[in-house]
């Protein structure tokens, strides 16, 4: 058995709205260095398109008061996709921070494994979303040539 994510779209007959069901199966093998890396710097990207969308001087069409509910939601959505793979970490600090607890509680060298992953993927991820927020949504039509 692999791992699946599954979206469905439930149309209401009776009402003028509809569903979205998103499922992630969890997998029967363990996750790969890969995947782990995919997810991470997938979901930061992610994370950061919307904030950077949401807070860029340039946007007036979100009030202000809308930003910080609207980037808890997709908080809250990505942790819903991502953390069963893992853990849905999004912040080098939050992954960090207890690592170093592990180390001196007596966990030694099982406290780092893989923590280049949690460190790495998030900072990549967070560099493609918000350079994709700025070139595709405010890039200037002007140029200098």
């Amino acid at each position: 058995m692999s791992c699946r994510l599954i979206i469905l779209f439930v149309p209401q007959l009776y009402e003028r709205s509809s569903h979205i069901i998103v499922s992630l199966h969890p997998c029967s093998n363990p996750v790969t260095t890969t995947t782990a890396f995919l997810a991470e710097s997938v979901g930061t990207a992610i994370l950061a398109f919307v904030i950077f969308s949401l807070t860029h001087p340039k946007n007036d069409k979100v009030e202000g008061g809308l930003v910080p509910p609207l980037i808890g939601l997709t908080v809250g959505g990505l942790i819903s996709i991502f953390a069963p793979l893992t853990q849905a970490g999004f912040n080098p600090a939050r992954d960090f921070g207890p690592r170093i607890v592990a180390w001196f509680a007596g966990w030694k060298t099982v406290a780092f494994k893989n923590a280049w992953l949690y460190i790495v993927a998030p900072i990549v991820g967070a560099v493609v979303g918000a350079g994709l927020a700025d070139r595709v949504l405010y890039s200037d039509d002007t140029s200098d040539g």
